[in-house]
């Protein structure tokens, strides 16, 4: 039986061989030269991915759970820039189902794609990141219940606390959106319950140091008369709270639908 044809460089070579001991035509001499211009060309291919690997291996101490090429840089780096460059360092030498994400990694890019699903897209294209259904399934074990959120509010009043006054009353300035309470949705609900939300809302805000200056919504006929019961009227679109004055102003956007 005649042997079975050997792989590599060995099956290469032989075949070669073999091509000599015939007559080679002008067209298989051709195909010769293109194959050993293809095999040399795949040796230093390989042998450059070889190098490269065992270059970023060696930045990596992976016995000792640490970064030593990133720990000389740390100081110059903000926390985010930090994991972000730990996290390639770490996951470009494994497999894709190999990969596990820290909680501070999961929460870097989340923020990513909440921010920007389109720019995270991008970034998975340039980078090695975790995938958008890994983020939601790490969103969905976040406890969330009805009422204020409290983790949110402490946050948001250690923010506040570095910022200038101005920026704690205009929302415009920071183009930012903190989801600060929640409340399940009934068609039923009375416009008494609605104040007591706005209260506790309010209330909230203020312990935060923020400085609320209105109210928007839609104007239905519960939602005025919530703001009817907290003092607003047609000639005084407004209600005082703690002494201040809140407008009570019209949703734009929803009037324009």
């Amino acid at each position: 039986m005649p042997s079975s044809p050997k792989g590599g460089r060995e099956g290469l070579q032989e075949q070669l061989a073999q091509f000599r001991r015939e007559a080679v035509t002008p067209r298989k001499r051709k195909l010769i030269k293109i194959a050993k211009a293809l095999f040399s060309k795949f040796k230093r291919t390989r042998r450059d991915l070889q190098k490269s690997k065992k270059s970023i291996s060696s930045l990596l101490n992976e016995s000792e759970g640490h970064i030593p090429f990133l720990e000389k840089f740390a100081g110059k780096l903000s926390k985010a820039a930090a994991v972000f460059i730990a996290a390639q360092l770490r996951t470009t030498v494994q497999k894709a189902r190999a990969r596990r994400w820290s909680l501070e990694e999961k929460l870097l890019f989340l923020s990513i794609l909440r921010r920007s699903p389109k720019a995270y897209s991008l970034l998975s294209a340039l980078f090695t990141l975790p995938t958008p259904r890994t983020l939601s399934k790490f969103l969905n074990l976040i406890p969330l219940e009805p009422g204020i959120n409290h983790h949110v509010f402490k946050s948001l009043s250690k923010s506040l606390a570095r910022l200038p006054k101005e920026q704690r009353i205009c929302p415009d300035i920071r183009r930012n959106e903190y989801p600060g309470a929640c409340s399940i949705r009934m068609d039923t609900m009375p416009s008494d319950v609605l104040v007591d939300i706005l209260v506790e809302v309010l209330q909230q805000c203020y312990a935060a140091g923020l400085t609320v200056l209105s109210t928007v919504c839609d104007m239905a006929a519960k939602n005025v008369k919530a703001l009817r019961i907290m003092g607003a009227t047609e000639k005084r679109p407004y209600f005082l709270f703690q002494e201040k004055k809140v407008v009570a102003m019209f949703d734009v956007p929803h009037l324009l639908k």
